[in-house]
């Protein structure tokens, strides 16, 4: 059965690969209809080299702080494991977050690597739990502040797709905090669950409702260590805000890589931040297709019409194309040495 599971689960994941490259595809091809190849070829070749290279950089801090992240609440709990692993780990979680709808697999790929490894799953769930709610907060939080700023370059379709990303993120923030602080709330959502689950149905109610209880007291476990340990997550919380703002900050490298210079750090942070805002609730793997149009939107009155093409290829180049590329390498080459070791 456990063998069934796994196979319709890697042929799941094989589909979602297939929908993710052809949603590029797709979106490449609307995008650069009418655009004039040997000017867009031009402008990124000519791009300045140094800047792209500072881009790929924020990328790779970011990836560090995540991991480093993990490792302060692994550590903290006594398990030993050293940064390079974790920055595996994290690459794993990246690159299955990016071909599921609204990045549902990412985390569940890392617990099982980290717990496959000989990991603790209490320490990992924990480690992962926190990651999750901190980033949700920072990202909400600078969503926020972004529009506060900068809403007047939104037009109508980018305020509804941020709107509707905003509350679904909100509410999965909103469950997570019940699910961490209040053990009679989350009790009452889960039977709520059973129940919708029981009227439509579901033939594995049972297996299902087994699972919900068993994350509940994870989740429950974990509102003790952060009442206990204010000044970890304090750290962990900082550690967030300087990773986001790092990894918003790729944008801000790609105008100078364009020769755009003069353009204020602030508002380009802020005008990521509202671009991930309106595209991270959407459910589609790596938001591919939104994410480019968000771009082109909020970012055309940075660019010229000549310039935005060149400047969502490099940004989405340096931010997920490639990063997606070499993190699916990590995780090829991550499965051959595990099988190796079971043979």
């Amino acid at each position: 059965m456990r063998i069934e599971e796994k196979n319709k689960k890697t042929i799941q994941y094989i589909i979602n690969f297939v929908v993710f490259v052809l949603l590029i595809l797709l979106t490449f091809k609307i995008l650069l209809k009418n655009q004039n190849m040997r000017e867009l070829y031009y402008t990124i070749k000519t791009a300045r080299t140094e800047f792209i290279l500072l881009g790929f950089l924020c990328v790779s801090i970011y990836f560090i702080l995540e991991a480093v992240n993990l490792r302060r609440t692994l550590k903290a709990l006594g398990e030993k494991c050293s940064l390079s692993m974790l920055i595996k780990y994290v690459l794993i979680g990246f690159f299955f977050s990016s071909i599921t709808p609204a990045a549902t697999g990412g985390q569940p790929m890392q617990f099982l690597c980290m717990k496959r490894d000989g990991l603790s799953g209490s320490s990992v769930t924990l480690a992962l739990l926190l990651n999750l709610f901190s980033y949700q907060c920072v990202t909400i939080a600078m969503e926020l502040i972004g529009v506060i700023f900068l809403h007047q370059y939104m037009d109508t379709g980018i305020i509804v797709m941020f709107v509707i990303s905003l509350i679904i993120n909100s509410i999965g923030l909103i469950l997570l905090i019940i699910g961490i602080f209040s053990k009679k709330l989350s009790t009452l959502l889960v039977e709520l669950a059973v129940k919708v689950l029981k009227f439509f149905k579901y033939k594995k109610v049972e297996k299902k409702e087994i699972s919900m209880y068993e994350s509940l007291e994870k989740y429950n476990g974990s509102a003790k260590y952060i009442r206990e340990n204010r000044m970890h997550i304090i750290k962990h919380f900082i550690c967030a805000i300087v990773e986001q703002c790092v990894f918003y900050s790729v944008p801000f490298m790609v105008v100078y890589a364009l020769r755009l210079p003069g353009i204020n750090y602030l508002k380009m942070l802020g005008l990521q931040a509202l671009t991930f805002g309106t595209t991270s609730g959407i459910p589609l793997p790596g938001a591919v297709g939104v994410s480019e149009g968000a771009f082109v939107t909020l970012y055309k009155h940075i660019y010229s019409e000549e310039l935005i093409n060149s400047a969502m290829i490099l940004h989405r180049g340096i931010s997920f194309y490639i990063p997606v590329c070499v993190a699916a390498i990590v995780f090829i080459i991550y499965s051959i040495k595990k099988h190796h070791k079971k043979v």
